[in-house]
């Protein structure tokens, strides 16, 4: 076929088909749009298998493991203990050097010897000095003890004779003060039998005058009159009884009644029924009148008979107060007698007092006068002693001084252990600063080490140690952590700004446990302090925790790709996994352990990535 053929059958078959895209136009642009749909969702999809295939979420596996944490850092070999061995004195030359590099000494072992000749000569001329001081001062605190002593001793005679004359003094007040003591009682005794007397004709008085004024109350009584009244009450309640009541009186009985006199009246003749009275209150009324007039009776009777018989006694009575009156004037005549002895006697135990407390007076006066001369005695002694306890002071000081000096002269070793430094010989001058000699003790090594402030708080005493050295190549020593300074490590004053801007840190020391002989002084050593541990606990990356929000819980995520049922899509496309509430335990850099019973070896867990596992974000990100 032509090509004129072939163009021709192109232009027809795409001429067909335009011709029937013009017929059908909304058909056609339905099938532009389902294609282009299917396009988009075939990319989107595609665009979330690559982002989820890129790592955008992790998975983690539950292991058990031992957890550590620990400190890192480096420090050098040292010995348990090392000494300088120095003199403290200056500018003496060493006559001996008994020590090399290298020996062995034992603490207190004489390793160098001072020439000592100056000192000893200048000990011998300045005791000779003291001693001739001494001697000075010594009559001069015999001679201020001497005084003081006499004037004790008069003290102390001064003291026995005004004793004396107090004891009699008191002796005569004792005295007089008894006899005023028999006086004063014989005058009390006095005084209460006046008073008793008084009470007695009191007594008698009150007794005579309450018996006249009964008397003269008991006839002064009108019976008669109480008992005409007494009647009229009745009649009026009779009365009234008859009017109001109805009730009709026995006229006769009521006349007899009205006649009756307190002599004659017979209560048991009359009652309120037998004079016909019908109410309750009138009769109550009726007899309890009756019961007052039979005892105004009984009341006349007893009266009569307790008048007669006051007026018999009456008598009695007048002579009990005449003789009442006349116990009473003896009575005061003694006390009179007995008060002017007494007085006599208190006035004579008073001077008796005054003239003893006047010996007690001159006793102190004299005793104040002999204190200040037994003060001013020792004030004089006491300053002579101490003026020659000081005095000599100085010289004491420097043969003291000098003796030092001299114990200096021979040097001992500071301790057992290795000289590892001489730094004199015979002949030399000591400058009082360089060390003589070095000990240290190379029985045992530790490690020192400076811990930087951030870690320090972590470091405690008997935490263990890794420690490695290049002395010991890869071998791992064992130690124990086992002083931790507690100020820092001061900074030399040479660095100047330098020591100010640095870190500050603190000195730690470590045993060493593992015994090694390959171990120097001063090698590098790296440790590894273990500051918390714990073995065979189920771990999970620190990132695998998640915690909620609302309630601060920690939880993880199950995945398990063989059980679709614990991976869901929510509806808004987020892909939720099974979650499970955990504990998080210790923590190391990466690890953390996990705390669940239902958590086991073996199960993954998810680690949250910066994407999020939303279709829809998936499909704005692709977007």
């Amino acid at each position: 076929m032509s090509n004129e053929g072939k163009k021709n059958i192109f232009a027809r078959f795409f001429g067909a088909i335009w011709r029937w895209i013009k017929r059908h136009k909304v058909l056609t642009v339905i099938l532009v749009l389902l294609i282009a749909l299917i396009i988009y969702v075939v990319n989107v999809v595609n665009k979330a298998k690559e982002l989820l295939n890129n790592n955008s979420f992790d998975f983690a596996t539950v292991e058990t493991k031992d957890l550590t944490n620990s400190v890192s850092a480096t420090g050098k070999i040292v010995g348990l203990d090392k000494k300088n061995a120095q003199a403290g004195i200056t500018g003496v030359e060493f006559t001996e050097i008994n020590v090399e590099v290298g020996d062995y000494v034992e603490a207190g072992q004489v390793i160098a010897i001072l020439d000592s000749s100056d000192i000893q000569e200048n000990i011998d001329i300045a005791k000779k000095q003291l001693n001739a001081s001494e001697a000075n001062n010594s009559i001069g605190v015999n001679g201020a003890a001497r005084t003081l002593n006499n004037a004790e001793v008069n003290r102390d005679k001064d003291a026995e004779k005004a004793d004396i004359a107090i004891g009699r003094s008191w002796d005569s007040y004792a005295e007089a003060s008894g006899k005023l003591e028999d006086v004063e009682k014989k005058y009390n005794d006095a005084v209460n039998s006046r008073k008793n007397a008084e009470n007695g004709v009191n007594a008698a008085n009150n007794a005579y005058n309450t018996a006249q004024a009964e008397i003269g109350r008991l006839q002064g009584l009108d019976y008669n009159t109480e008992f005409s009244t007494k009647i009229n009450e009745i009649k009026a309640v009779l009365a009234d009884a008859e009017t109001n009541d109805g009730d009709t009186i026995d006229t006769a009985l009521q006349s007899a009644f009205e006649s009756s006199t307190l002599d004659t009246f017979d209560a048991s003749l009359f009652s309120a029924a037998t004079f016909g009275v019908s109410d309750a209150d009138k009769i109550a009324s009726v007899d309890a009148v009756l019961a007052a007039m039979s005892q105004i009776q009984t009341d006349k009777t007893n009266n009569e008979t307790r008048l007669a018989e006051l007026q018999a006694g009456i008598t009695q009575l007048a002579n009990n107060v005449a003789v009442a009156n006349s116990n009473l004037a003896q009575a005061s005549a003694v006390e009179d007698t007995m008060k002017s002895s007494w007085e006599g006697a208190k006035s004579s135990a008073n001077s008796l007092w005054n003239a003893y407390n006047d010996s007690v007076r001159s006793k102190d006066d004299i005793k104040r006068a002999d204190d200040a001369t037994v003060a001013t005695a020792a004030d004089s002694f006491n300053t002579t002693r101490n003026t020659a306890s000081v005095s000599n002071l100085p010289s004491k000081q420097n043969i003291e001084n000098l003796e030092e000096q001299l114990d200096k002269c021979t040097v001992t070793a500071p301790m057992s252990g290795t000289v590892t430094a001489v730094n004199f010989k015979k002949g030399d001058k000591y400058d009082g600063v360089t060390p003589i000699i070095v000990v240290e003790d190379e029985s045992a090594y530790q490690v020192s080490a400076e811990i930087d402030e951030y870690d320090i708080s972590k470091i405690e005493i008997g935490q263990k140690v890794q420690i490695r050295t290049n002395g010991t190549g890869d071998l791992e020593l064992e130690g124990k952590v086992v002083s931790i300074a507690p100020h820092a490590t001061a900074l030399p004053a040479s660095m100047g700004a330098a020591a100010s801007s640095a870190n500050v840190t603190y000195n730690i020391l470590i045993d060493i446990l593992t015994p090694n002989n390959d171990l120097k002084m001063d090698m590098t050593a790296k440790i590894v302090i273990i500051t918390d541990s714990k073995e065979k606990c189920k771990c999970i990356p620190i990132d695998a925790f998640q915690e909620e929000e609302e309630s601060g819980r920690f939880y993880v995520e199950i995945y398990d790709p063989t059980d679709p049922t614990k991976m869901s899509v929510t509806e808004d496309g987020k892909i939720e996994y099974e979650k499970l509430y955990v504990e998080k335990g210790m923590e190391s850099d990466y690890y953390a352990e996990v705390i669940s019973n239902e958590l086991t070896e073996g199960t993954q867990v998810v680690i949250p990535s910066e994407y999020d596992n939303s279709l829809y974000d998936l499909t704005m990100e692709f977007n």
